[in-house]
């Protein structure tokens, strides 16, 4: 991307079973000006989804990307994996109503999007909320609160 101005610096993580549906949302993400860095598997060979969404999470939990996409075979194992990190909220996507509340209402850190699911016409949708959609804060605000509430407990209680 020389000399174009990157936007923001996404990461995308795709198990086995999302190898098919990995260049969608990275393309998409490309042709808006992002860094993509693609963490996810590069061959079809078993791998046991906690391998894969665990770095996905360590790293969206230290803060190190901008927004994060994740693309599965079974639209959610990852994200429970991801889930367990503490400030990780991870959700799967099914549609542009899903997508923008994950997002703005419920503060999704990593959007799941399940490669069943994901023809890369309603990929590209859900890419594209996913890259104009923020937190809003507003009602959610205490809710958002009290999650991260959960997570300093339970951060000090497993210390």
């Amino acid at each position: 991307m020389a000399g174009r101005e990157i936007k923001e610096r996404i990461i995308l993580d795709v198990d086995q079973f999302g190898l098919p549906r990995r260049n969608v949302p990275r393309d998409r993400l490309r042709s808006q000006a992002c860094e993509v860095v693609d963490i996810g598997v590069t061959r079809e060979a078993a791998i046991d989804y906690p391998q894969v969404g665990a770095p996905l999470a360590e790293s969206v939990s230290r803060g190190d990307y901008d927004r994060s996409i994740e693309v599965c075979g079974s639209c959610g194992d990852i994200a429970i994996v991801a889930n367990q990190v503490p400030w990780v909220r991870a959700v799967r996507v099914t549609g542009p109503s899903s997508a923008e509340k994950a997002i703005t209402s419920d503060g999704a850190t990593i959007t799941n999007l399940g490669s069943p699911i994901a023809a890369p016409s309603v990929a590209h949708m859900l890419v594209d909320i996913r890259m104009k959609s923020d937190s809003q804060g507003g009602r959610s605000a205490s809710k958002d609160a009290k999650m991260e509430a959960l997570d300093e407990k339970y951060c000090k209680e497993s210390a």
